[in-house]
């Protein structure tokens, strides 16, 4: 699937602005990034659309061609737009949420000489611009797939921050039985929310367990203290064993999940970051 680790990351964020400055908030912040990305699809195809319509008909490939040159550019170029919008989706662990500067737009101008010579052998083949602009359709089509997934995974990130606030009391709670020493009040915010964030998709079934694990051990190494990942391993292992007890077939399905979801230690004996900006606990 595409962008999952993009839509964790914006789900965690989603949930601890939830967290610390409610709903509102949230919708805000998702509408900006559903905005900006409206005008990176707009761009990204008008300037494909330029590239194409500025080439001749007398230049480039050879006739008969235009199918796999349109395949090949088609693998190529997508795979760049993918990263363009990855990167967009992927906001900066050291600002605001919603604040992170995006990308200024599509800048592939390195594609544009291959662009037209691709466009020019399906005018070749086609005879008319418009037969050559019908025959670059996989590339119009496979950029507006990247662009629809990208749109699903800032609605899907919501929907995930919303179902861990809504399971964050229990959560909560289990937290405390299991280290008792940190209960949430006490632990920094972020670690709060990976926690909240990684029992509920383990919950959820959304992604294997263990991959929600070892995901969000890489949340804490990107957003919290140099301790959290120690930390939220140690706490998120004890709720996998407990959600895997709880249901064999999903300990089944989890048998070759990607990454080490396991940290041998003691939660409850573990050093948690504490922030001083922690907020109290949500319930």
């Amino acid at each position: 699937m595409s962008f999952q680790n993009p839509r964790l990351e914006l789900a965690f964020q989603f949930l601890f602005l939830l967290d610390s400055s409610g709903a509102g908030a949230v919708d805000e912040t998702a509408e900006q990034l559903a905005n900006a990305m409206v005008k990176h699809r707009k761009d990204t195809l008008a300037l494909i659309e330029s590239w194409a319509s500025g080439s001749g008909s007398g230049a480039g490939g050879t006739h008969g061609d235009s199918s796999a040159a349109v395949a090949g550019l088609t693998s190529r170029l997508t795979d760049s737009v993918r990263t363009m919008v990855t990167g967009f989706l992927q906001l900066e662990a050291d600002k605001p949420l919603g604040k992170a500067a995006a990308p200024a737009g599509p800048d592939f101008t390195s594609w544009s000489s291959e662009v037209r010579d691709v466009y020019a052998r399906s005018y070749r083949d086609n005879l008319t611009a418009s037969g050559a602009r019908e025959a670059m359709e996989p590339l119009f089509a496979a950029i507006n797939g990247i662009f629809d997934d990208a749109d699903a995974v800032v609605a899907e990130a919501v929907e995930m921050a919303q179902g861990a606030m809504e399971r964050s009391r229990e959560t909560d709670r289990i937290t405390t039985q299991l280290a008792p020493a940190w209960p949430p009040h006490r632990q920094a915010a972020t670690d709060r929310a990976i926690l909240r964030l990684g029992r509920s998709e383990m919950l959820a079934g959304r992604n294997p367990p263990k991959w929600v694990v070892h995901h969000c051990v890489n949340l804490a190494k990107r957003f919290s203290t140099e301790k959290s990942p120690s930390f939220v391993n140690a706490l998120l292992d004890k709720m996998l064993k407990q959600v895997l007890a709880e249901d064999p077939a999903r300990a089944a399905g989890s048998a070759g999940d990607e990454g080490d979801a396991s940290i041998e230690g003691d939660a409850s004996q573990t050093d948690s970051p504490v922030s001083e900006s922690s907020s109290d606990d949500a319930d």
